[in-house]
């Protein structure tokens, strides 16, 4: 685990069940997926979390149910439904593209790169849209080239560029046709007004990668006071994220209500 801290939180790094791990190699196969399935693991470990870790009204859990969570999700079978359920609508969603915008494609080679390609940021926001997963908000991060953007990733992009200059924003299910975007200081807005978003469940943007996510106030026995405590729940077993500097913002957002880009 790796937690560095803030002023008054800390962040820390977990590592769950490995997304390169022999139970997933045979849905890869079958769903035309990239080896790297941060892009399908993230979402499940998101609903499971949303649906399992019990905490207060102040986002409190005891430092054992935390751990006991945890073991939870070092294992495959806990999530290996919510990756095969993400992947399948992912795929039927790019069968769906090829067929309509069939022109786009000059080569047969195009085709088999777009279905195999990495999990897009909108494909993320319409998962959480198609399935009305209302504890769960996706963090977004600029794309960082978007010269390169291609297909329907480019008209998304057009569309939420306005979003770029916080430097991070978040997407959420709305209603059955549309998502709601807001920026960090519309969540700060909406925290004041009553509305619990700490309590939510996040898939995060690592530009890159992508994580689970949860703000937690995590209490040890001998511990007095709970730890204000940004979770990133990691499927890379030997790669680091907890330093990047979108979690330090994420944390002071979250337990001081401050925000600064």
């Amino acid at each position: 685990m790796n937690n560095p801290k803030t002023s008054s939180s800390k962040i820390l790094e977990v590592k769950i069940v490995d997304q390169f791990g022999k139970d997933f190699k045979q849905l890869i196969v079958e769903y035309e997926t990239p080896s790297a399935i941060c892009g399908y693991v993230s979402p499940a470990v998101a609903i499971h979390l949303s649906q399992n870790l019990q905490v207060t009204e102040e986002s409190q859990i005891e430092s054992e149910a935390f751990e006991n969570q945890l073991s939870i999700l070092q294992k495959s079978s806990t999530i290996i439904g919510g990756v095969e359920k993400a992947m399948k609508y992912i795929q039927q969603d790019r069968d769906n593209y090829l067929k309509n915008y069939d022109k786009e494609f000059k080569k047969q080679s195009e085709k088999t790169h777009y279905k195999r390609d990495w999990v897009a940021n909108y494909e993320i926001g319409d998962f959480i849209k198609v399935n009305q997963l209302q504890d769960v908000i996706f963090i977004r991060q600029p794309e960082p080239r978007p010269n390169t953007l291609k297909h329907e990733e480019f008209r998304r992009y057009l569309l939420e560029k306005d979003f770029y200059r916080f430097g991070f924003y978040f997407e959420r299910f709305k209603s059955e046709n549309q998502n709601q975007f807001f920026s960090p200081l519309q969540w700060i807005e909406f925290q004041l007004l009553g509305e619990n978003l700490l309590n939510k469940t996040y898939v995060i943007d690592l530009q890159g990668h992508f994580c689970a996510l949860r703000f937690l106030k995590i209490k040890k026995k001998k511990s007095s006071e709970p730890q204000p405590t940004v979770v990133l729940f990691n499927s890379l077993i030997n790669s680091n994220y907890s330093n990047r500097p979108i979690l330090k913002k994420l944390a002071k957002m979250a337990f001081e209500n401050i925000f600064s880009d």
